[in-house]
């Protein structure tokens, strides 16, 4: 299952201008209360050498200083029905949508061996990384602003 394109999900955020206090570096990875991936252009370039199924879709940042920063919403295209529903204990259910549940399990047998990153079918909060992924992004230093959690651990 493919997840609309990012231009049809962002709506209004479409034509938005960002905002974002502080000095020096900025993050990789961008938190926002509506949890749309924001990148900067070394990690969404990262992203879609691994992952094809990735759409980049500029956004304007603009810091302190109003000069504006080059960052993207990275739209994840590929959700994997793959969730392990009995040991992820889905807790609550909005329509098709899990609402939350207490851990991220998956059936590795239902991902396919390309996939390097993709969202979980029916609980699209969750991004996966494949473990060679993310050493190689940790390795070219381009995850400040990432917290990598293991598959199976409590959710927040």
């Amino acid at each position: 299952m493919l997840a609309k394109s990012a231009r049809a999900c962002l709506g209004a955020w479409r034509d938005a201008t960002f905002r974002i206090e502080g000095r020096g570096a900025y993050a990789d990875s961008l938190l926002n209360v509506e949890s749309i991936r924001i990148v900067s252009a070394r990690l969404g370039a990262a992203l879609a050498e691994a992952e094809p199924k990735v759409e980049l879709l500029r956004v304007p940042i603009i810091d302190k200083k109003t000069t504006e920063q080059v960052y993207f919403f990275a739209n994840v295209l590929e959700h994997v029905d793959c969730l392990d529903r009995e040991a992820s204990g889905v807790k609550r259910m909005l329509g098709d949508e899990i609402a939350r549940l207490e851990r991220v399990v998956i059936d590795e047998a239902r991902v396919p061996a390309e996939r390097q990153l993709f969202r979980v079918a029916r609980y699209s909060k969750a991004h996966v990384v494949r473990r060679s992924l993310a050493e190689r992004l940790t390795g070219a230093g381009v995850t400040v602003g990432i917290r990598w959690t293991e598959l199976g651990q409590e959710v927040e």
